[in-house]
């Protein structure tokens, strides 16, 4: 809208008829200050919609142009912040469907250098393994704080983008000596066939003397929870990060309980064909899937 004047265009349309829109409109003033950052549903053809990083032009009289920085089936999570003076975007996202992590990423706007033109991870190069990280950038997002939380002990990195600063803030290293002797449980993540067409991603606690020659039976207990765009099933370490549902570590450790979280139709990071079945449908098809994962 001009404030002067108070005439309003019209932007863009976005329309849904199978679910729920979740766009979000992030940075403004972008690459000249006629253009804003959202994330938005992209079609991907057969694979369906996944959402993606665009910019979207505004300007006062036209409609504007949507530009998508990210696509295909590697869906964008959330925004993170974004580097006015090199045109990058940071955000969370999921690579390769796996959905039980949550990695930081990078790319840049068509005004950035031609080398961020391609989404780049951030987090994997991170060790120990960082399967699940959380991120709090400087102002100017060339610094940034990684707290990786899981699958290991987590531990914080304060990370100079583009730079060859690495420092470790925090390690917990005592912390990981004293679990080092304890008998922990073991966790592994599948794929299961739920029926319909679709795979979903579910974790396993095992104890950890858990003998996989079908010798030996143990009490299995679900956790059925799969509310709209939530992950249960994730590599985020329990004990630190998620105190209250660590108690499944305790039942494999003390009782020799298999524990599974099963994220089914309706959680996140898979896509709209995955989400949407649980529109206008709640209580139905997460419940199916518990049953049939089972």
């Amino acid at each position: 809208c001009n404030i002067n004047t108070l005439q309003c265009q019209r932007n863009i349309d976005l329309y849904m008829e199978d679910g729920w829109r979740d766009d979000v409109y992030l940075q403004r003033n972008l690459d000249g200050g006629d253009a804003y950052l959202a994330t938005m549903l992209r079609d991907e053809g057969e694979a369906g919609k996944y959402t993606q990083i665009a910019m979207v032009t505004a300007p006062l009289a036209a409609e504007g142009d949507v530009t998508y920085l990210t696509q295909g089936t590697n869906e964008v999570l959330s925004y993170r912040a974004f580097d006015s003076e090199r045109h990058l975007v940071y955000y969370y996202g999921v690579q390769n469907d796996e959905a039980y992590k949550r990695l930081l990423f990078r790319v840049g706007t068509p005004a950035a250098d031609p080398i961020y033109q391609t989404p780049e991870c951030i987090s994997c190069t991170l060790q120990p393994d960082c399967g699940w990280v959380s991120a709090s950038f400087s102002s100017s997002a060339k610094y940034v704080v990684l707290s990786c939380a899981g699958p290991d002990v987590p531990y914080q990195v304060l990370y100079e983008l583009d730079g060859d600063m690495r420092e470790v803030l925090e390690d917990n290293q005592a912390h990981r000596d004293w679990l080092a002797t304890k008998d922990m449980p073991t966790k592994d993540y599948r794929l299961i066939d739920i029926g319909n067409g679709f795979q979903a991603w579910a974790e396993f606690v095992f104890p950890s003397n858990f003998d996989d020659s079908g010798a030996v039976q143990y009490p299995l207990l679900f956790y059925p929870y799969a509310g709209p765009d939530s992950n249960q099933a994730t590599v985020e370490n329990q004990m630190t990060s998620r105190p209250r549902e660590s108690w499944g570590l305790y039942l494999a450790s003390s009782l020799n309980v298999i524990t599974v979280r099963l994220d089914g139709r309706g959680t996140g990071g898979r896509g709209q064909n995955f989400r949407s079945p649980m529109w206008r449908n709640m209580g139905t098809v997460e419940i199916d899937d518990q049953i049939a994962g089972a």
